[in-house]
């Protein structure tokens, strides 16, 4: 499986499996069904693929209108090198300051985790010859280094394509992902940041890396976390944002959950009482303490007002 991908599936008698798949939380219903022959049709031909490509119709695009893109960079292609270019794994420890003391040998310390990722180098990385350096910081929902998605991982693509160019990179594990330990659910975007920075002070003391020229790349909710890490170290050499949220994080949520709905087939006026169930949640959660119990309540009720119609 891709990720952290899971599998639902049940059978039935028309010989069709039905269920759903989920990446990252997100369902995607999913049918299979028997083929006895596989179709000879040229793939140019499929009206789908047609479809995905921006073509409309039926008949295959013309060699003049199909433009050719260009080739994408080698680097990352099935998990090679560049020419050079070498990986090590790092792991840095963190401390939860949330979670009450413990008593180890004797001695009352705060519980530990650990984030864990990968370094890449270039060929021309030294002690004598330090290269600037990017630290990668994935977006929202369990991400592994990589930022994994199905079959692709944009980050290690990255991160080898930079080291053909001379940059190095490090990429890792969220906490409680792959093989970073702690916990990912309980934590929020500020405690995000805090592992972003320790992994950003790590590669600044690395022989090799300038240490005046490491900056930072947000994919998404990444996006929000460089930022915060660059106001409280004035050191950030950079930053590079790739599709960072424009607006409150509130409207995002409640925008994607209806427009996931949308392409799900889900009718206008269930899609409305979904948003309005979230945007009910949001404000009990941004007004009451989230372990009390009354909490628990206006959320039960919240929801029991609502499921007819969701």
């Amino acid at each position: 499986m891709p990720g952290n991908a899971k599998y639902f599936v049940q059978s039935d008698p028309t010989e069709r499996i039905r269920g759903r798949f989920v990446q990252s939380l997100l369902p995607i219903p999913l049918e299979l069904s028997r083929v006895e022959e596989l179709s000879d049709r040229p793939l140019a031909d499929d009206p789908l693929l047609l479809a995905l490509k921006g073509h409309g119709g039926s008949a295959a695009p013309s060699a003049s209108s199909r433009a050719t893109p260009p080739e994408p960079p080698k680097p990352g292609i099935n998990n090679s090198l560049p020419d050079g270019v070498r990986e090590e794994n790092f792991t840095i420890a963190r401390v939860d300051y949330r979670k009450p003391k413990v008593k180890q040998d004797g001695r009352w310390t705060q519980p530990k985790f650990q984030i864990s990722g990968t370094i890449t180098w270039p060929a021309n990385a030294s002690a004598d010859s330090p290269v600037p350096a990017v630290v990668m910081v994935s977006g929202s929902g369990p991400q592994d280094r990589d930022e994994t998605i199905g079959s692709h991982k944009p980050f290690r693509f990255l991160a080898h394509w930079l080291a053909a160019r001379g940059m190095a990179s490090l990429r890792y594990d969220d906490r409680g992902v792959g093989e970073s330990t702690g916990e990912f659910m309980e934590s929020t975007t500020s405690e995000f940041a805090e592992d972003a920075t320790a992994v950003w002070e790590h590669a600044r003391t690395l022989d090799g890396i300038d240490r005046g020229r490491v900056g930072l790349l947000g994919h998404s909710e990444g996006g929000i976390i460089g930022p915060m890490v660059a106001a409280n170290r004035s050191e950030v050499g950079f930053l590079v944002l790739l599709a960072p949220p424009g607006l409150p994080g509130s409207e995002i949520l409640s925008s994607q959950i209806d427009r996931i709905a949308e392409v799900q087939g889900v009718d206008a006026k269930s899609r409305q009482a979904t948003t309005d169930l979230q945007r009910k949640l949001q404000r009990l959660a941004l007004e009451l303490d989230p372990s009390d119990e009354k909490t628990k309540g206006e959320v039960r009720q919240a929801i029991l007002e609502r499921w007819d119609s969701l």
